[in-house]
């Protein structure tokens, strides 16, 4: 069988092996916490007051929040201010478990639910629209063009 002896390592070579653990345990310590899930799509004409998004299951891998993020909604026929949103966990043969209410002012910003949501299967309903030019109501359809549901 043959025998291989191993040279002791220069100066340089332990130099670089540390660097390299270094900076791979820190890019590990420092990169971001990414959501357990996320969905993507578009809603036209979704009634204020009925409309749903699609079920969603939420394992709480990663206790982060659940949130949505709208662009650009449209009202028909007026234009919206916000819409407000409510989280429901389904609970099987009982009414589902609403986990509040956000406003989503459908710019492109995040509206957040808390992040210490049981694990289950979620879906979020678009329950009133403000408008521009008046109150809080439902009874009116809104188009958003892009959305995404983080989880």
């Amino acid at each position: 069988m043959p025998h291989f002896a191993l040279e002791p390592l220069s100066f340089r070579q332990k130099l670089a092996a540390t660097i390299t653990v270094t900076a791979t345990l820190a890019a590990m310590a420092i990169a971001p916490a990414y959501a357990e899930g996320s969905w993507s799509s578009s809603v036209t004409g979704g009634n204020i007051g009925t409309f749903s998004s699609r079920w969603w299951s939420d394992r709480d891998i990663d206790s982060d929040y659940t949130s949505v993020k709208f662009s650009d909604c449209t009202g028909v026929p007026v234009e919206v201010d916000y819409l407000n949103v409510q989280l429901f966990r389904d609970n099987g043969l009982f009414p589902d478990a609403s986990h509040g209410v956000v406003k989503n002012y459908c710019n492109n910003v995040t509206s957040s639910w808390a992040t210490n949501l049981p694990w289950g299967d979620f879906k979020w309903k678009l329950v009133s629209v403000r408008l521009l030019s008046g109150p809080t109501t439902t009874g009116y359809k809104v188009n958003i063009p892009a959305l995404t549901t983080r989880f």
